[in-house]
C-alpha cells in the first residue's frame, strides 16, 4: 500500500476514498480487507501489529484451527460493514463454528482500537430481532469473555481534527515539514479522504456536553490537571484543577479559534459545524447516534444507529460473560485544538462552491505541558483520551442500567514507560501507546492468562484519575 502510494499518489487517493453518498464503493472501484491471521499480523516488514500476540498465543497451544482473524474493512461504519459485506453474519458462523468444533468451548473474542466498537454493534445485532435474530441468550451460550485492547468506546477527539482540516498530532508536530508532507498529500486531498469514510465519523465522541464537558469546565479536567497520577486511591486537590482550568482553560472547548470571527465549540456543537462545512457529513450522522438513554432496554433503542453507543445499548444479559479493558494511561492524548482561517491558495479547492478546508491548525500557541503547537493534551494512550478509555469500564459498565446481566467487568491499566528509541523504535515491552501496546509484555501475558481462563491472575489494576472522572460525570 505504501509502494503504491508514493507511485500514484492520485491512483492511492482514488481506490481509497469512499463514495460520499452511500459511504460504500466508488463507481468502478473495488477494494477489500484481506483474509486470515496474516492480514494483520504485520503491516509492512517487521512492522508487527497482532504478530506479537498471534506468536504467543501459539505458545500456549492456538493454531489456525482455533484461532481466526476476523478482519475487516476498516473505512467503514459498522453496520455497512454488514450491508456490503454481510461481515456480521459471517462472523456469528465463525463463532458458532468455532465453539462447535471446541467441542463445545465458548468463545473469547480480542478486539482491538475500533474494532472494540464493531464488536459492540455486533453483540446488540446478534441478539436483535433487526440483525442477526440470535434471540437475548445468543451472547451467554458462545462467547466466553471479551478483551477489549484500547478501545475508544465513547469515541475519540481526533476525528474532529481529521474531518475539519485532515490534521491531526502528526501532521502538527512536523513543523516545516508539514509543507513537504502537503507536496504529496495535501491538506484538501486528506480532509476529503478523511470525510468518505463512515468510520471516522463513527468514532465521534459520543455522550456530548455531559460526557466531554461545557466552555467552563469537563469531567477530566482532572486528567489534564494531573496526567501523570498514580495509585488506585489517589485524589486531586478540586483548588489545583480550578487554578489549571483558569491558566489553560478546560478541555470542554474541543475547537478553539484564533483570528477569526467564529465561536469556540464544545462537543455538542462539533457535529453541527461539520455539517456547515460539509453538507455530506449529515448523511453519516443521520446513521449514528451520539446521545444518553434514559432507559436503553426500551424498543426504541432496538436499531443499528444506537448498537454502536454503549450510552444508548446496554451490555448483553450473559452473567457468565467475562469483560476485560486493558488499556494505556500515562501517555498524553489529543483533546482538543486551535483553530485559525485558513488562507486561500491552490491547495484550498472549491467543492460544490465551498473551500474543503476553510479552517487549518494555528500551531504558534504554546502553553507546556499541556498545549503544544495549538493542540490541548490529556491523559491516555497517545492517541485516545483517559475518559473514552475508561469511563464505561470503571463506571458506566458497573450499573444495572448498562449492564442488566451483571456481566463481571474488569479493568486493568498499563502505564507508559518506553525505552529510548535508540533501543527500541516502538517503545519496548513496557510501551502503553495505543498501537504499540500490542507488544506490552504485561499485556500479553494478561491475554494468555484469560485465554487460558486464569481469571484470578487478571485482577483489576487502575492507576490512572478515571475514578475521580467517574465521579464528576456522576450517573448517567
Amino acid at each position: 500500500m505504501l509502494q503504491q502510494f508514493m507511485m500514484n499518489q492520485k491512483c492511492w487517493l482514488e481506490h481509497m476514498m469512499l463514495n460520499r453518498s452511500s459511504g460504500m464503493d466508488p463507481d468502478g472501484i473495488k477494494l477489500r480487507a484481506a483474509k486470515g491471521l496474516e492480514a494483520a499480523d504485520y503491516l509492512i516488514g517487521g512492522f508487527w501489529v497482532w504478530g506479537k500476540m498471534v506468536e504467543n498465543l501459539a505458545e500456549i497451544g492456538y493454531d489456525s484451527n482455533n484461532l481466526y482473524m476476523a478482519a475487516y474493512d476498516w473505512r467503514l461504519m459498522p453496520h455497512l460493514l454488514e450491508k456490503r459485506d454481510g461481515y456480521f453474519t459471517k462472523l456469528k458462523y465463525t463463532i458458532e463454528m468455532a465453539r462447535m468444533s471446541a467441542g463445545g468451548r465458548k468463545v473469547m473474542l480480542v478486539t482491538h482500537s475500533y474494532a472494540t466498537q464493531v464488536f459492540f454493534h455486533f453483540l446488540k445485532w446478534v441478539e436483535s430481532g433487526n440483525g442477526g435474530k440470535g434471540g437475548d441468550q445468543w451472547v451467554e451460550n458462545n462467547l466466553e469473555s471479551f478483551v477489549n485492547i484500547a478501545g475508544p468506546t465513547l469515541g475519540v477527539v481526533k476525528t474532529i481534527s481529521a474531518l475539519m482540516s485532515g490534521e491531526m498530532k502528526d501532521t502538527a508536530e512536523l513543523g516545516g515539514l508539514s509543507k513537504f508532507l502537503g507536496y504529496f498529500f495535501s491538506v484538501s486531498a486528506r480532509t476529503q479522504l478523511a470525510r468518505s469514510w463512515s468510520s471516522v465519523f463513527s468514532m465521534m465522541p459520543i455522550g456530548g456536553d455531559r460526557i466531554w464537558g461545557t466552555a467552563d469546565s469537563a469531567p477530566d479536567d482532572v486528567a489534564a490537571a494531573s496526567p501523570l497520577t498514580t495509585g488506585k486511591n489517589s485524589t486531586m486537590d478540586p483548588k489545583k484543577v480550578k487554578e489549571h482550568v483558569e491558566r489553560f482553560g478546560t478541555s470542554g472547548q474541543v475547537v478553539r479559534f484564533v483570528n477569526t470571527s467564529h465561536e469556540n465549540v464544545t462537543v455538542g456543537g462539533v457535529q453541527k459545524l461539520l455539517g456547515k462545512l460539509d453538507p455530506y457529513l449529515d448523511t453519516f450522522r443521520s446513521w449514528l447516534s451520539t446521545g444518553i438513554a434514559e432507559d436503553p432496554s426500551l424498543p426504541e433503542y432496538d436499531q443499528s444507529k444506537y448498537w454502536t453507543n454503549p450510552l444508548e445499548a446496554a451490555l448483553p444479559k450473559a452473567p457468565s460473560l467475562k469483560v476485560f479493558c486493558f488499556y494505556g494511561v500515562g501517555k498524553p492524548a489529543e483533546r482538543g485544538y486551535t483553530y485559525g482561517d485558513n488562507p486561500p491558495d491552490e491547495d484550498n479547492v472549491l467543492v460544490n462552491g465551498k473551500r474543503v478546508a476553510p479552517y487549518v491548525f494555528n500551531t504558534d500557541i504554546d502553553d507546556l505541558p499541556y498545549i503544544k503547537g495549538g493542540l490541548r493534551y490529556s491523559d491516555g494512550d497517545g492517541t485516545v483520551p483517559l475518559i473514552s478509555l475508561g469511563l464505561m469500564c470503571a463506571s458506566g459498565w458497573r450499573t444495572d442500567k448498562f449492564n442488566p446481566g451483571h456481566v463481571d467487568v474488569r479493568v486493568r491499566e498499563y502505564r507508559h514507560n518506553p525505552v529510548s528509541m535508540l533501543f527500541d523504535a516502538r517503545g519496548g515491552p513496557e510501551t502503553a501507546d495505543h498501537v504499540d501496546i500490542m507488544g506490552n509484555h504485561a499485556l500479553i501475558r494478561d491475554v494468555l492468562l484469560v485465554a487460558a481462563r486464569a481469571y484470578d491472575r487478571v485482577p483489576e489494576n487502575i492507576t490512572s484519575s478515571i475514578m475521580e472522572i467517574a465521579e464528576r460525570v456522576g450517573e448517567l
